[in-house]
């Protein structure tokens, strides 16, 4: 249990890594949506367990003559990490979860499909809606952009 005004802290350093992934043109993904649920929307609450947060990811535009899953295996491959070709075509998205989860061990993430047939639909706010807009959805909870 920590205070809620951590966890604010906690909310504020997430929008700012969530906000640098999204600068990275390096990364082969962004994040399009971040949405804050749980006990951080009660004000009468003082403490509390975790900072629960959904997100939502979009596919970056590869380089121009590069597939997509080409790019996702160059670039798990310079991670210099032991992986399996399944894990490297979807090391994109591996990747900028790691980097918005931050290891912070007050931050729980959930994405945003398993989060919308939560039942009931628990109350939220939306704490970043990038600017670029996903065109189409595509698996899961990463979107085309």
């Amino acid at each position: 249990m920590f205070f809620q005004a951590e966890g604010e802290a906690v909310v504020a350093e997430l929008v700012e890594r969530a906000k640098a992934i999204n600068a990275r043109d390096d990364l082969l993904c962004g994040i399009s949506e971040l949405r804050l649920y749980g006990s951080m929307l009660d004000p009468k609450v003082e403490t509390v367990g975790d900072v629960d947060v959904a997100y939502e990811l979009f596919y970056k535009q590869p380089p121009p003559g590069k597939r997509r899953s080409e790019w996702h295996i160059e670039r798990a491959k310079q991670s210099g990490r032991n992986l399996q070709f399944r894990e490297m075509l979807s090391y994109g998205a591996t990747e900028v979860e790691r980097l918005l989860k931050a290891r912070k061990s007050r931050l729980s993430l959930m994405e945003m499909f398993h989060f919308e047939h939560l039942q009931p639909m628990p109350k939220f706010q939306v704490i970043l809606k990038a600017d670029r807009k996903p065109e189409r959805q595509n698996k899961g909870t990463i979107r085309e952009g």
